[in-house]
């Protein structure tokens, strides 16, 4: 009988101290402490019940080896971390690598309701972030990944990632991640500046809708978002514009296989200063479909857009094999330089303002489109407004049509389909 005790009294301090690896500790209630000098890689951190004080990580695990904090262990009620009274996020990861936070519900905070920052190695999973100022945000955070979880009724952004003065976010993943009902928008890339950018972020599979806008990168570098869908994002607020997608300040984005409807106003919008250009981008294979939900004036599926007064805004873009359809198709300001549009399907519903299915303002230079399906309603399928477009402009093997008016609208005069693309009215092809 004694021999029994002295055992289980011996597994027991095993289990509590963590000195051995795989050890399991728990936090059931707001004043369990976790000795985080005695956690070691691949020890498992089991939070059940509500916790309404903070939850700071304060271990790292190794390569391989995470340290697990898991709000649903086997046996145990759901954790949620409840950020009511507190200063500060309730789930914070701050200089830390190689950690696993599992299934957290995290709800009430001011600030973000689950905060990562200087870390690297950090995978959020089943995650669920809302009704607090930000969902997740993570701050200066390498090679991390934020996986089939939830950001929802926040009053800033759902997802952020940014990168501040003195250090990167790079080689972050975003999959399979749904945002809604958040003020700032669902998912917002924030660096620096053009010169010290997020790098290399990859949004996938994700869902944003019913959000200021759904997905937006500002200074962004090298950020792919592909096979997700931003939809309904018209809630009204002093943060976003209701798009669908959105590029600022972005080199070397691609933008491939989405879908963008029912938006306040745009589904892609490509925005670009002097200081701070849009170059490198590519943006094939999408479905951009009736958005503009708003019926504002120049509010068009795809536009590239500029600050008033910039030039050579952006540069070295291509948009290919994409279905484009919706009050307006394509808007491209002036100022964009290097654009190569081609194998798209571009289709204008009804007009208004002077938008049908194309529409080139003054002083677009070197631009290229070939090889595209252009149907125009009761505007042409294609327009340039001014003289600037000039013989800078190269075409051939397009298809212009107008259900109701000229195919083709070039600086006052109309034109058939066929004399515009023989390039006789000084256009070169």
């Amino acid at each position: 009988m004694n021999r029994r005790i002295t055992l289980l009294m011996w597994i027991l301090v095993l289990t509590i101290s963590g000195s051995v690896e795989g050890a399991t500790w728990y936090m059931r209630q707001s004043t369990d402490v976790i000795k985080w000098h005695l956690v070691n890689p691949d020890d498992v951190i089991c939070v059940s019940g509500t916790i309404t004080s903070k939850i700071m990580v304060s271990a790292s695990g190794i390569p391989g080896h995470p340290i697990l904090v898991d709000f649903r262990c086997p046996g145990l009620p759901a954790g949620v971390a409840d950020g009511s009274g507190q200063a500060g996020s309730p789930i914070q990861v701050i200089g830390r690598n190689n950690i696993t936070l599992r299934g957290a519900e995290c709800r009430n905070s001011s600030a973000a309701c689950v905060f990562v920052g200087t870390s690297t190695d950090v995978l959020l999973e089943n995650i669920n972030a809302h009704h607090s100022k930000r969902g997740v945000e993570f701050y200066n955070v390498s090679n991390s990944t934020i996986q089939n979880s939830n950001a929802f009724s926040n009053a800033s952004n759902g997802i952020f990632i940014q990168t501040v003065t003195g250090g990167t976010s790079a080689a972050i993943m975003l999959d399979g991640v749904r945002a809604w009902a958040n003020s700032g928008g669902g998912i917002r890339t924030h660096g620096t500046s053009t010169s010290n950018p997020v790098r290399d972020v990859t949004i996938r599979n994700c869902e944003t809708y019913g959000n200021s806008d759904g997905v937006y990168l500002v200074n962004t570098s090298g950020a792919v978002v592909n096979s997700s869908v931003s939809h309904d994002n018209t809630l009204a607020s002093m943060y976003g514009e209701g798009y669908g997608f959105a590029a600022e300040a972005c080199d070397h984005c691609t933008f491939y296989g989405n879908e963008a409807y029912g938006n306040q106003y745009k589904g892609l919008e490509l925005w670009a200063e002097d200081s701070r250009p849009v170059y490198g981008l590519d943006v094939h294979q999408n479905y951009f479909h009736d958005n503009n939900v708003a019926r504002a004036p120049w509010a068009c599926e795809v536009d590239l857009n500029h600050q008033i007064g910039s030039v050579a805004a952006g540069a070295r873009v291509k948009i290919y094999s994409n279905i484009i359809s919706g009050p307006c198709g394509l808007l491209i300001h002036d100022g964009f330089t290097g654009i190569e549009i081609y194998s798209n399907s571009i289709m204008g519903a009804k007009a208004w303002a002077g938008l049908a299915a194309m529409f080139f303002s003054a002083g677009a230079n070197n631009i290229s489109w070939h090889n595209n399906t252009l149907q125009g309603d009761d505007a042409p399928a294609f327009w340039t407004s001014n003289a600037g477009v000039g013989s800078s402009l190269r075409h051939y093997g397009n298809s212009y049509y107008s259900r109701s008016s000229a195919a083709v609208r070039y600086q006052g005069s109309d034109h058939t389909s066929a004399d515009f693309e023989t390039g006789a009215i000084g256009i070169s092809n």
